[in-house]
């Protein structure tokens, strides 16, 4: 059996919010279960959005 696990997108609703409850509830228990989208979950709570006033050029 083929595991499944949460998608990317759904992730970056889950951490802004715009999730409905039920899919909430459904994304808390798998992530109770499954190391791997926990990971993938710390991992997107890491990331830094890049700002208006400093566009990805001024990094270079």
């Amino acid at each position: 059996m083929e595991e499944k696990h949460i998608p990317y997108e759904t992730l970056g609703r889950y951490l802004a919010g715009k999730i409905d409850n039920d899919e909430r509830e459904s994304v808390d228990r798998h992530l109770k279960d499954c190391a791997f989208c926990r990971q993938d979950l710390t991992d997107a709570q890491s990331w830094q959005p890049l700002k208006p006033d400093r566009p990805w050029w001024r990094f270079w």
